[in-house]
């Protein structure tokens, strides 16, 4: 995934962490699919939002499509971040791990 295939969407360290926000702007993708999966209109959404367009909302939800498939996308940036960048991506323990048996919060 490059700034050529999704330009409407950038990831700038500096802009909400390095997370993917539309171009120009601190709104960030997750922002906007989270609104359209709970049921908010795209109207709406470019009524509450009016520095969003219609294009944007598209470019969001095709910048998703395009990062649901992890594979592609770590082999994608793979080259651009490093091979290590990679490796941990794919090596990066789930949720499971995140269990302690050995720690009680009681």
């Amino acid at each position: 995934m490059t700034p050529e295939t999704h330009p409407r969407i950038v990831m700038d360290p500096g802009i909400c962490g390095g997370r993917p926000t539309v171009a120009g702007t601190r709104m960030r993708v997750s922002d906007i699919l989270e609104a359209l999966a709970s049921g908010v209109t795209e109207a709406e959404l470019l009524a509450d939002f009016p520095y969003v367009s219609a294009e944007d909302v598209r470019a969001c939800l095709r910048f998703a499509a395009a990062i649901s498939n992890r594979w592609t996308w770590i082999d994608e940036t793979a080259g651009t971040l490093g091979e290590d960048f990679a490796r941990a991506a794919l090596d990066r323990p789930g949720p499971d791990s995140y269990e302690r048996p050995d720690l009680s919060f009681d």
